[in-house]
């Protein structure tokens, strides 16, 4: 859409005063584009891929962006279940081992990885579904980094 088309349109739907009545070969006579420019600076529009858009309220701001604070934790548990983990793939391997030793193994290496980018894309490269197979990629993956 431009503006002439916009000016037109305005025009065959009665938002132009006084033009209603004019002959059809004087109504081809109007400066469509002027007609649309004026409106469309008026109305404040643009042209989008889709269109013609109108703003119909003032835009409401959005909240400002807080920066990510990464949670104090790397495995957070209550009665027996993983609730969360810096690594959000071992969560339900975590849960599923209960209570087992490894957790606390593994929260130890998750410690000392100064980087977890890598260990994250190993468990998913290699498709990690066992708490004991994490653990073992946790000790490879922090000898690495």
């Amino acid at each position: 859409m431009n503006d002439g088309q916009l000016g037109r349109f305005y025009a065959e739907n009665g938002f132009v005063p006084g033009v209603e009545d004019l002959p059809e070969e004087l109504f081809d006579l109007l400066d469509f584009e002027r007609i649309g420019r004026e409106r469309r600076l008026a109305e404040g529009g643009v042209f989008t891929s889709q269109g013609y858009v109108l703003r119909h309220s003032e835009l409401r701001r959005a909240p400002p962006v807080q920066a990510f604070q990464p949670p104090d934790y790397l495995i957070q548990m209550e009665g027996g279940r993983c609730l969360d983990c810096c690594v959000p793939r071992l969560t339900d391997l975590i849960t599923e081992a209960g209570n087992s030793p490894l957790i606390a193994r593994l929260e130890r290496k998750l410690a000392d990885m100064a980087d977890r980018t890598a260990y994250k894309a190993l468990l998913e490269a290699l498709d990690c579904q066992d708490l004991r197979q994490a653990v073992v990629l946790a000790d490879v993956s922090f000898q690495n980094s």
